[in-house]
């Protein structure tokens, strides 16, 4: 018998609207008060979530970096067409 397929759905979009969450929260620290409260720390307490969140959904405060500016390079083509 062959194993049903699994398909996240509810969790993968879950998943989805926290990494959302925690850009936002990540974007208002680095544009608000600057680079010394940015910290995984800072962005999990912002976003409302446990640090370790952080460190799943982007691995390090680099890939939350890239990710971030990945948001802002998105954004911005969205905003010229």
């Amino acid at each position: 018998m062959t194993p049903r397929p699994y398909r996240q759905g509810r969790r993968q979009l879950a998943a989805q609207k926290t990494r959302a969450k925690v850009l936002r929260a990540a974007r208002s620290l680095l544009t608000g008060r600057g680079t010394e409260r940015f910290s995984l720390d800072a962005v999990a307490e912002r976003a409302g979530v446990a640090r370790m969140t952080v460190y799943y959904q982007f691995r390090s405060r680099r890939g939350l970096i890239e990710a971030l500016f990945d948001s802002f390079a998105e954004e911005a083509s969205y905003r010229s067409r």
